[in-house]
């Protein structure tokens, strides 16, 4: 009997410990289990953490360029608006010129017609000449005449009204008229470069300080004018560009603006921009060229304002 208890408590103690290390295996296994998961969120925690600051990045990048591009659209807009309203003029002048086309047209419609009934009637007239009397052929041939001349005074008049509604660049002049001309060269400042840009440079702010620009009443034509007239005075040879400073190869319609090239000594180009009175060389101090008088390079060249005026007609 006491061997009995004693084999009881033996195999419980044994079933205990074995109930013991078994729950320690299932309980390692746990743990190993619940660290795998713990690594394996860890890890894509970190893989969120990389994709969020990435993603915060490109959103700062995009806040950026819509602050770039909003400030590009807030300098535009009064630029587009000038451009409306020297539209909505040109347009005005355009349907006036027209219109005075169209009555002329129509005039001669009129007195073509007329004409050509006159014509019938006189070669009718002249088939029965035999019975006609002299003075009445007579009359009606001064009639004819009279018409013809009418006529030819009027396709006359239609021309040269169509040619005030075309501009064209008939006056200007090739840039090999003047580069490297005796003509175009600053002679009196010989020798004296920095002065005559100082010169330049002043002759512009001068302008600018002593003139208002009235938006409708002038236009860069204007402001050209008188800085060429002033550059003449001070000895200083300068000529008028038409172009168009957004475009490269722009035809006669798509030039919308008006600058200067100034000629030093040797003729070199110094371009003066009229409307802000800004002075661009064709190099900067390092040798390189200036980015900025890259858009002045070209355009329509006149040697005289009266030829620009010729050439702009209703667009001046």
């Amino acid at each position: 009997m006491r061997l009995s208890l004693r084999i009881l408590i033996l195999c419980l103690i044994v079933s205990l410990g074995a109930g013991i290390g078994i729950g320690q295996a299932i309980e390692a296994r746990q743990i190993r289990a619940l660290s795998s998961q713990i690594a394996r969120q860890e890890e894509l925690i970190s893989d969120l953490s990389l994709e969020a600051g990435q993603h915060e990045e490109h959103v700062s990048a995009l806040n950026s360029e819509i602050r770039s591009l909003t400030a590009e659209i807030a300098r535009l807009v009064p630029d587009i608006a000038e451009k409306q309203a020297s539209y909505d003029l040109l347009l005005a002048k355009y349907d006036s010129t027209l219109e005075q086309l169209g009555t002329l047209q129509t005039s001669f419609t009129r007195l073509s017609q007329e004409y050509e009934a006159l014509r019938k009637n006189f070669e009718a007239l002249e088939d029965a000449s035999n019975g006609a009397a002299v003075e009445e052929l007579s009359r009606l041939q001064e009639q004819v005449s009279l018409l013809e001349r009418q006529n030819s005074l009027l396709h006359i008049q239609v021309a040269q009204l169509t040619d005030q509604l075309t501009p064209a660049p008939h006056h200007a002049v090739e840039g090999r008229e003047i580069w490297g001309k005796p003509g175009f060269r600053s002679n009196a400042w010989a020798g004296r470069d920095y002065e005559l840009k100082r010169k330049i440079e002043e002759i512009a702010r001068t302008w600018h300080e002593t003139h208002t620009f009235i938006e409708g009443e002038m236009d860069c034509n204007d402001i050209a004018v008188s800085l060429h007239n002033m550059l003449l005075t001070a000895g200083i040879k300068s000529v008028l560009v038409l172009g168009n400073l957004e475009m490269v190869g722009e035809t006669f319609e798509e030039a919308n603006h008006t600058w200067l090239y100034v000629f030093d000594a040797q003729g070199k180009v110094i371009y003066l921009e009229p409307t802000t009175g800004e002075v661009f060389y064709g190099r900067l101090p390092d040798g390189s060229t200036n980015p900025r008088a890259i858009p002045y390079r070209e355009g329509f060249i006149y040697l005289r304002p009266s030829d620009l005026r010729r050439d702009l007609k209703g667009r001046w």
